[in-house]
């Protein structure tokens, strides 16, 4: 099966590639470029995509037709910056504030940090 990977993350990360795994083996893909994967027809593949912390959920794919995969960033994980420019607003209140709403970001932080990135189907 030939899986063809585009990455379009914007300009988040656009200088480091992302480290894709797929059926054991890493490769790397930068920014708007595409890659193409030889996966074989048998069974159900995973494919996932990552740098450093950030990763995506492991896309499965069990059909045995070419596919195109997209990778883009998730839109709920662009809104941890700007909470952490709400953040410089809230260091002017007090410690209390401040310690609050970094315990705040770190658990946002924590939790998306495995759905960073989103591998879609492109049509």
């Amino acid at each position: 099966m030939k899986v063809t990977l585009m990455r379009n993350t914007g300009f988040f990360a656009m200088g480091s590639p992302l480290t894709v795994k797929a059926n054991g083996q890493k490769s790397l893909l930068f920014q708007n470029q595409e890659q193409v994967l030889e996966l074989p027809d048998t069974g159900t593949q995973k494919i996932q995509v990552g740098f450093s912390l950030l990763k995506s959920q492991p896309y499965e794919l069990s059909n045995q037709h070419d596919v195109t995969l997209e990778v883009t960033m998730n839109p709920a994980f662009l809104w941890v910056y700007v909470l952490l420019f709400a953040l410089l607003l809230v260091a002017s209140r007090g410690i209390v504030p401040l310690v609050a709403g970094l315990v705040l970001y770190l658990l946002i932080m924590y939790r998306l940090c495995g759905r960073a990135y989103l591998i879609k189907e492109v049509a």
